[in-house]
C-alpha cells in the first residue's frame, strides 16, 4: 500500500520531505527535460506570511512555465501589493533558493520551475536582464560594459567574503 506521500496527484507525484516532482517535459532532449525538485510550502516552515501567501499561489497555480501567473493577479491571490510581490519574489529565489522563473512573454508572470528546460529559459532572461542594465550603467558613467561587470564582480566577490 503506497503512503501519502507516493500519492499521484495530476502531473507530478508527492515525494519524501514534502517535495514534488514534476512530470517530464516532454522536450527531445532528455537531458533537459529532468524535472526539478518543488518543495511543498508546508515543508518551509521558515517563509514569512507573505512568502507563504506568494509562493503557496506559485505551488498551487503557477507550477510551469505555462501556468505563469501575471504580477497583479499573484498580487490579489496573495492580498498583498505588486512592489511587495516583487520583493518577495526575489527573497523567494536569493534566499530560499526555491526555483522560481518569470516570463516576459505570453504567457507573462512568475511561475515555479519544473524542468531543466524551464531553468534554462530563466537563467538566459536574468542574463540578457543583467547584460542590458550593465548596459545602461556603462552609458551614465561613461564606461563600457565590459568594466562595469568586472566592476561589479569585485563588490560581489567582497560581499561574499
Amino acid at each position: 500500500m503506497k503512503s501519502s506521500e507516493d500519492r499521484i496527484q495530476g502531473d507530478s507525484r508527492t515525494l519524501e520531505l514534502g517535495f514534488t516532482e514534476a512530470a517530464p517535459a516532454l522536450t527531445g532532449a532528455e537531458s533537459r527535460g529532468v524535472p526539478v525538485l518543488t518543495p511543498a510550502p508546508a515543508s518551509l516552515p521558515d517563509l514569512t506570511n507573505e512568502e507563504r501567501a506568494v509562493y503557496g499561489e506559485l505551488y498551487r497555480r503557477g507550477r510551469g512555465r505555462a501556468n505563469a501567473i501575471g504580477l497583479d493577479v499573484l498580487a490579489a491571490l496573495a492580498g498583498i501589493g505588486e512592489r511587495v510581490v516583487q520583493h518577495v519574489i526575489a527573497h523567494l529565489i536569493e534566499r530560499h533558493q526555491l526555483p522560481i522563473g518569470s516570463a516576459v512573454k505570453r504567457p507573462m508572470g512568475y511561475f515555479l520551475i519544473e524542468t531543466e528546460d524551464e531553468r534554462a529559459e530563466a537563467l538566459a532572461q536574468l542574463a540578457h536582464r543583467l547584460t542590458a542594465l550593465a548596459r545602461r550603467i556603462a552609458a551614465l558613467k561613461a564606461s563600457t560594459t565590459p568594466i562595469v561587470l568586472k566592476q561589479m564582480a569585485i563588490e560581489l566577490e567582497a560581499e561574499a567574503a
